[in-house]
């Protein structure tokens, strides 16, 4: 295994154990509504991240100030793919994850070096 690596996940399991014990803050924390909680406790998670990872692709997409045909073309899709992602019918997963990771969190490289 690569000694820097090694170091990062060293170093990551030194900050979980130390939230875990209240010494620190965790980098993020996500918040479930009334309603999502009920449907985790009633074995429905996966809907949930299904709906979650809808609006995240939407609200990527609207900040971003594109329609639905300009970020299928940016994301290298079909419309109608986009469109099922929004909806929660599906969800992006491999390539298509990770670029949308990109474009969420550094768009003008993004943008960029897709020449859009």
């Amino acid at each position: 295994m690569d000694k820097q690596l090694f170091e990062e996940i060293k170093e990551s399991l030194r900050q979980a154990v130390a939230v875990s014990k209240g010494g620190a803050k965790p980098a993020r924390r996500i918040v479930y509504t009334d309603e999502e909680v009920r449907l985790i406790r009633a074995g429905h998670e996966q809907e949930v991240k299904a709906a979650r990872m809808a609006h995240e692709v939407k609200a990527i997409r609207q900040r971003l100030e594109l329609s639905q045909s300009e970020f299928a073309k940016l994301m290298q899709v079909n419309v109608r793919t986009l469109q099922n992602w929004e909806q929660g019918h599906r969800h992006p997963t491999g390539p298509a994850a990770a670029l949308l990771k990109l474009v969420n969190g550094a768009p003008e490289v993004a943008l960029r070096v897709l020449h859009v």
